[in-house]
């Protein structure tokens, strides 16, 4: 398994990791997001959709080469369009 989806999971298991539209989207809102992440096969809507997001929350956004069966197989779905890290430490090791 390729490091950063490592890391993913371990953000996951300790949850530190909002994974999806609304979660993440609430995260943002908040101002509890340090990073966004987004499949590399998502929809041009959902790209746009975490763009917003990071913009309102202040927050770095990325797009991950990774599909989101990838990205879903380390949160424990079956896919994963986009994840939002909480823990400014996990962000920062993933990026």
């Amino acid at each position: 398994m390729d490091n950063v989806l490592h890391m993913i999971g371990m953000t996951n298991r300790a949850g530190r990791l909002k994974i999806g539209e609304e979660p993440v989207g609430e995260a943002c809102q908040q101002r509890a997001s340090r990073l966004v992440m987004v499949a590399g096969d998502a929809a041009e809507n959902t790209g746009r959709r975490v763009v917003h997001f990071a913009e309102a929350g202040q927050c770095l956004w990325i797009r991950i080469p990774y599909t989101k069966e990838e990205l879903g197989s380390v949160t424990g779905r079956s896919i994963c369009a986009m994840v939002s890290v909480t823990e400014i430490g996990m962000a920062l090791a993933i990026v």
